[in-house]
């Protein structure tokens, strides 16, 4: 999980609480995540369809994957 320096106090507490969820909790929060594929102009797109307050830390996740 990359730590910002624009809030690293959050953040670090957001990886702590990540790394100490159990498997149902991670499962509803970062793979269950309701979402439209839409593929169009050689383009695949998500959307997604409904909030999760982990949403922010998945996306800073994706990201940084990329």
């Amino acid at each position: 999980m990359p730590v910002s320096p624009r809030c690293p106090e959050r953040h670090n507490d957001q990886r702590k609480r990540l790394l100490a969820m159990e498997l149902r909790t991670f499962r509803q929060a970062f793979i269950e995540i309701p979402c439209q594929i839409i593929k169009g102009a050689r383009q695949v797109r998500w959307r997604v369809l409904a909030w999760n307050p982990w949403l922010a830390v998945f996306f800073r996740l994706v990201t940084a994957l990329r």
